[in-house]
C-alpha cells in the first residue's frame, strides 16, 4: 500500500448561504496531500430536508493567501452523483475536490440539488446572504459555561455545536452552531435546537440567578459528599481506637494498604493517560470512519500518534480519500483525472478494473476528437483488446505510412508521386509530398483537407475509401468536388510504414 499522508492547510470559512438552499455545509477543510504535492477540498454536507436526495452539484471559486483571485485557475464545477441522500444524513467526506496547487482560500456555493422525486432547486436568482461576526461563547464566564453544558445535555443536545451567541435579526437567526435561519423555523436547520431554548439559555442577564443556583448547588453537592467523607473517616477512626491492641499490625497494614494505594493510583492513573484516554479516542475515530465522518476521523487518527494501528488506518483512510475521489471523476466523465488517481492506489479494492475501464473511455473520447496518437496510446494500455480493435483497426490508423500514386480519375498520364500520411500530436496530420503538408480532419467520418501541391493557399478536401497497409495492399482516396474536380478517385499502392 502506498504511503497517502494528508496535511490539514486550514479550516475553510462558510459565512455565505441561501436560506432555502436544501443543503447546509456544515464543515470544509482544504487538505495538502504531501505525496502528490496535490491541493484537496474536503466538504461535509448535510440534507436538511425532509425529502431523498439524488445529486448534489457545488461550484467553488479560488483564492490565494490574501483571499485574491488566481490567474488561470477558473471556477471549479463538482458534481456528487447517485446519492440516494435520506434526510439529516451527511455526505462529501468521501469525495474531496482537487483544486490548483496555489489554493489557500475557497467560496463553495450549492448550484443545483437534484431530488429523487424529479424536483430541481436552483440557486440561480436566489438572495445569498452573508452572516454577521457571532460573540464566540467560549469568552462566557466559566461557571455560565459549566451551566450552559450541563443543561444542553439535560435537554438532549449537543454541546459541542453550540459555539456563538445566537443573533434575532430582521428576517431571520443566527443559531449557536452559526447556522442562519427564517425567522418561522423555530428549530436550527443544520443542529435541530430549539430557538426559544438556545435564546433563553445562552442569555447571561436571564441565566444570571439560574447560574447562581447551579454553582450553589454544586458547591452544596461538594460539602455534602465532604461531610460524608468525614463521617466515613470518623467512623474509621473509632474502629481504629477500638483496636488499639492491634495498633502496630494495623499500622503495617495500613502502610502497605497505603503504598498499594499509591502505586495503584500512580498505575491507575498511568493506564488512564497512556491507554484508556487514547482508545476512547481510537474508538471514536473508528465509528467517525464508519459512518462515512472521514475527515473528522482523520483529525482523531492524526493526533492520536503511534497508538495501536493509528497510522495504519490513517494511511487507510488517504487511500479511502483517494479511492472515493476517483470513482467520483470517473463517473463524471473525468477520466484523465480518474486515470491518474487511480494508478496510484497500487490495486487498492477494485481500481485496477475501473482502472482498466477509464482507459477505454478516455480513449474513446480522445478518439472521438480525432486525438488519434493521444487515444492510441490509452487503447494500447486497455488489457481487453476485443474492446479495442474496431477503433485501432480503423481507417484513420491504416492511413499512416508511405504510399505512391498508381492511378487517378480524369488524368492518364500519372506521374506516380509519393505520399508519407503520418498521425500527429494534438489531432494533426502530417501529409509529406516532397515537402510537409500539415492536413486537418473534417468533422465529417474519414475525410481530411490538405493544401494542393499547386498552390498552397487552397485546400483540397478528401474521403478515405479503403487503405490496406501491407505489401500489395491498396489506398483509396476521393478528391472531392471543389468546383474544378468532381470527385476524383486516387489509387495508391503501399510502399512501407
Amino acid at each position: 500500500m502506498s504511503s497517502i499522508k494528508f496535511e490539514r492547510i486550514k479550516y475553510i470559512e462558510l459565512n455565505k448561504c441561501i436560506l432555502d438552499c436544501p443543503i447546509d455545509i456544515k464543515k470544509g477543510a482544504l487538505l495538502l496531500d504531501k505525496q502528490n504535492n496535490r491541493v484537496l477540498l474536503q466538504l461535509k454536507l448535510l440534507n436538511i430536508t425532509d425529502s431523498k436526495i439524488s445529486s448534489v452539484f457545488v461550484n467553488v471559486d479560488s483564492f490565494d493567501d490574501a483571499y485574491d483571485h488566481i490567474q488561470g485557475i477558473n471556477t471549479v464545477e463538482h458534481a456528487f452523483l447517485d446519492l440516494a441522500l435520506e434526510s439529516r444524513k451527511t455526505f462529501g467526506d468521501t469525495n474531496p475536490i482537487l483544486m490548483g496547487n496555489n489554493v489557500r482560500n475557497v467560496e463553495v456555493n450549492i448550484n443545483k440539488v437534484v431530488f429523487e422525486s424529479g424536483e430541481i432547486w436552483r440557486s440561480e436568482g436566489k438572495d445569498i446572504y452573508i452572516k454577521p461576526v457571532q460573540r464566540r461563547l467560549e469568552k462566557l464566564d466559566i461557571d455560565m459555561l459549566d451551566f450552559l453544558k450541563h443543561e444542553s445535555q439535560n435537554a438532549g443536545y449537543d454541546f459541542d455545536q453550540i459555539l456563538y451567541k445566537p443573533i434575532e435579526l430582521d428576517n431571520l437567526w443566527l443559531c449557536s452552531c452559526g447556522r442562519p435561519n427564517d425567522n418561522l423555523n423555530s428549530t436550527c436547520a443544520r443542529c435541530n435546537i430549539d430557538k426559544n431554548w438556545v435564546f433563553r439559555y445562552t442569555d447571561e442577564k436571564m441565566q444570571a440567578q439560574s447560574v447562581i443556583e447551579f454553582v450553589s448547588n454544586k458547591k452544596r453537592l461538594i460539602e455534602e459528599a465532604e461531610l460524608v467523607r468525614n463521617e466515613e473517616l470518623k467512623v474509621q477512626d473509632e474502629a481504629r481506637i477500638k483496636e488499639n491492641q492491634n495498633s502496630i499490625r494495623i499500622r503495617k497494614r495500613r502502610k502497605s494498604a497505603t503504598l498499594i494505594s499509591i502505586l495503584l493510583l500512580v498505575s491507575l492513573g498511568a493506564f488512564a493517560i497512556f491507554y484508556i484516554k487514547p482508545n476512547q479516542d481510537y474508538q471514536k475515530a473508528i465509528k467517525l470512519n464508519e459512518t462515512g465522518d472521514y475527515l473528522d476521523a482523520m483529525k482523531v487518527f492524526e493526533e492520536l500518534g503511534d497508538f495501536k494501528d493509528s497510522k495504519k488506518m490513517l494511511l487507510e483512510l488517504g487511500m479511502q480519500i483517494e479511492y472515493n475521489a476517483a470513482i467520483s471523476n470517473y463517473a463524471a466523465g473525468n477520466y484523465n483525472t480518474a486515470i491518474k488517481q487511480l494508478e496510484k492506489l497500487s490495486g487498492y479494492k477494485d481500481s485496477q478494473e475501473i482502472l482498466q475501464k477509464a482507459f477505454f473511455e478516455y480513449a474513446k473520447d480522445l478518439y472521438e476528437k480525432k486525438f488519434f496518437v493521444e487515444a492510441r496510446e490509452y487503447f494500447n494500455k486497455v488489457d481487453d483488446t476485443n474492446n479495442t480493435d474496431i477503433y485501432l483497426n480503423s481507417l484513420y490508423y491504416k492511413l499512416e505510412g508511405k504510399w505512391k500514386l498508381k492511378t487517378m480519375t480524369g488524368n492518364s498520364v500519372v506521374d506516380g508521386w509519393e505520399s508519407r500520411f503520418t498521425l500527429r500530436e494534438n489531432g494533426r496530420l502530417d501529409d509529406k509530398r516532397g515537402i510537409n503538408f500539415e492536413s486537418k480532419w473534417d468533422d465529417a467520418d474519414f475525410q481530411f483537407s490538405s493544401p494542393s501541391s499547386s498552390d498552397s493557399s487552397e485546400r483540397v478536401r478528401y474521403k478515405i475509401v479503403k487503405a490496406d497497409p501491407r505489401p500489395g495492399g491498396e489506398l483509396v482516396l476521393i478528391w472531392l468536388s471543389n468546383g474544378i474536380r468532381n470527385d476524383w478517385e486516387l489509387v495508391y499502392d503501399y510502399i512501407s510504414n
